[in-house]
């Protein structure tokens, strides 16, 4: 790898920040010569069997042609949804293990899905048409269904609205409603916040009509809506901490729909409590009676009444005494317990810890104890130095060292956020995963070339990486360390970035059937009695993303690059990223003027 001095590294980042033209302008990037290119990639890909490849492939093509030549788009996506359709009736829903070193297993996409949401940024009637055949199997098939699968279509559609809501908020708003059919689960409480992240006005339509649907629903369910309007991340009642989310930032309450939400809720309760049948109504399996889900809401909505919403105080001091009516003996100490536990979820760092050192004192400390506090989220760099001597309290040895190596991941994280560089790069040099020291060295330059003034040092990790992917031995991770290189050094030094991905062709080509379909690190902490499992995503590990970002700066070496890999899959997943960058280049003789 071709490294120069700190010194002239410098001068290149300052200039590059200026602002360098893309090497687009290049004779064979035109619209024509891609068009070309990719009919050439349709017709060699036929060769590709295997049917999520395939089904990737041809949705590609399709994406690409569609503005061109709408006839063959349709074509390509034809037969991607016919290729799905038929796997997905050999095989239903599959499985996979990320990393073969990992005890977790990760869903497989629905191909089916791949297509639609690719159908739908272009033709929403058919995507609509498409996703009707869908769910109607999926009617057929609900019966039989359990575990993570029981409603995977439902929640895939949710996923469907949610992309759309920006580009088209009234197919999602046709998608939301199709899915109203079906009784409320938890999925609700997601789309409702990953809409209001993108169009509020849309999520306030949304919510409006999912308590319409749904105000008959057991109030367990109905709580599953009872935090949006709020703005909490998490639902009302003794499940409160079995669903949450991060808030989106422009997440605000909405004083309307809570009263909406209020006067459903107590008319649910007014039913109940008037209704013998409800009262012996049986819970739903590893669920409390309807009844503790009513009246523990209450307890925890009363000061908002009060507070917020005084002209219903009448109406909610009715609902606390029906909810109250419907309580047995059995389910108030079922209730209490519950709340028992939840108070323990809510513990804070300071207690946990207090809780730790009295166990120590009594020989009672527990690896399960320590650990809690490694995965705690939001520590502050106080409470990670009090937590290190810990650490080696831990006494399963495979536990300990992956619960250590978590500890300064995130440490480092911290450090990288409150840009703390020195700080992070003494602790991610503790980190014992060479991919964990890697992406922590990415996040840091990242942070780094935030500011002029650290641009060596940006420089300075980003060679610090290239040293741990030289020591590393031809593997998946390699190559993708070096796409992640070669995706950094674009910004500042497109001639590093270029030999990046030149290496990481030359390791991928030395590898049998390859696998670079995720973009994200996995890593766990398992012990006899807990078990504990995370991800992150690098955006540079996406061959995709890396091609496309490199063509935009040099079309001609991103495209050899490309089409030097052996793999027919990638070999087409890579040109066509490159090739998209032409197709978005006017054509030539539509600029010229007229002649007359």
């Amino acid at each position: 790898m071709r490294h120069f001095s700190i010194l002239f590294v410098s001068a290149v980042l300052f200039s590059s920040a200026l602002g360098q033209i893309p090497e687009t302008g290049s004779e064979i990037c035109t619209v024509e010569n891609s068009r070309f290119l990719v009919g050439q990639l349709a017709a060699e890909s036929r060769s590709v069997r295997e049917a999520d490849k395939r089904v990737n492939i041809l949705v590609r093509l399709a994406d690409f042609s569609w503005p061109f030549d709408e006839p063959t788009a349709r074509e390509y996506f034809t037969e991607a949804y016919g290729v799905a359709g038929a796997h997905f009736k050999e095989k239903g829903f599959e499985t996979a293990r990320p990393d073969r070193a990992m005890a977790l297993t990760m869903p497989k996409p629905d191909l089916r899905m791949t297509v639609i949401k690719a159908v739908a940024r272009h033709d929403a009637k058919w995507a609509e048409r498409l996703s009707e055949e869908v769910l109607k199997e999926f009617e057929k098939a609900a019966a039989e269904r359990s575990g993570l699968n029981r409603e995977r279509e439902i929640q895939e559609m949710i996923g469907l609205a949610g992309e759309r809501v920006e580009e088209d908020p009234a197919f999602s708003l046709m998608i939301f409603r199709r899915l109203m059919r079906y009784p409320l689960e938890q999925h609700w409480f997601w789309a409702l916040y990953q809409t209001a992240s993108k169009n509020p006005q849309l999520a306030a339509t949304l919510y409006t009509e999912l308590l319409q649907a749904y105000r008959n629903q057991p109030a367990r369910r109905l709580l599953i809506l009872s935090a949006y309007p709020f703005g909490r991340e998490r639902m009302f009642g003794v499940d409160r901490f079995t669903i949450m989310t991060t808030m989106p930032t422009n997440s605000t309450a909405d004083p309307m729909l809570q009263r909406r939400f209020l006067e459903t809720f107590f008319a649910r309760i007014a039913t109940a409590a008037s209704n013998p049948e409800e009262r012996l109504r049986q819970p739903e399996p590893n669920r409390q009676p309807d009844a503790v889900y009513m009246y523990s809401a209450l307890l925890e909505l009363e000061p908002i009444v009060i507070s917020e919403h005084p002209g219903l105080i009448q109406r909610f001091t009715l609902a606390k005494s029906q909810a109250n009516s419907l309580l047995t003996d059995e389910m108030r100490s079922g209730m209490d317990q519950r709340e028992s536990s939840n108070s323990r979820m809510n513990t804070s760092f300071d207690e946990l810890l207090e809780q730790a050192e009295e166990a120590d004192k009594e020989g009672k400390l527990t690896d399960n104890m320590i650990i809690t506090m490694v995965i705690r989220q939001r520590k502050t760099e106080e409470q990670f130095a009090r937590l290190e001597p810990w650490l080696d309290k831990i006494k399963e040895d495979q536990a300990r060292k992956d619960s250590t190596n978590y500890f300064w991941f995130t440490r480092s994280k911290l450090a990288i956020t409150e840009t703390r560089f020195a700080d992070a790069t003494r602790f991610s040099a503790k980190v014992a995963g060479a991919e964990d020291r890697a992406v922590l060295a990415f996040d840091l330059a990242e942070k780094q070339m935030e500011n002029l003034s650290e641009a060596a040092g940006a420089y300075q990790t980003l060679s610090e990486v290239a040293k741990i992917a030289q020591s590393l031995p031809d593997s998946a991770t390699k190559a993708k360390i070096l796409m992640g290189l070669a995706y950094q050094y674009e910004r500042f030094n497109p001639g590093f970035a270029m030999q990046e991905l030149s290496d990481s062709v030359a390791v991928i080509n030395r590898l049998q059937d390859p696998d670079l379909g995720s973009t994200g690190v996995m890593r766990q902490i398992i012990g006899k009695q807990y078990s504990f499992f995370t991800v992150y995503t690098v955006p540079g590990y996406d061959l995709e993303r890396t091609y496309s970002k490199l063509a935009a700066r040099d079309l001609g070496l991103s495209l050899s690059n490309a089409r030097a890999l052996e793999d027919k899959y990638l070999r087409t997943i890579a040109v066509l990223a490159v090739t998209r960058e032409c197709a978005k280049k006017p054509r030539q003789d539509a600029a010229d003027p007229a002649v007359n």
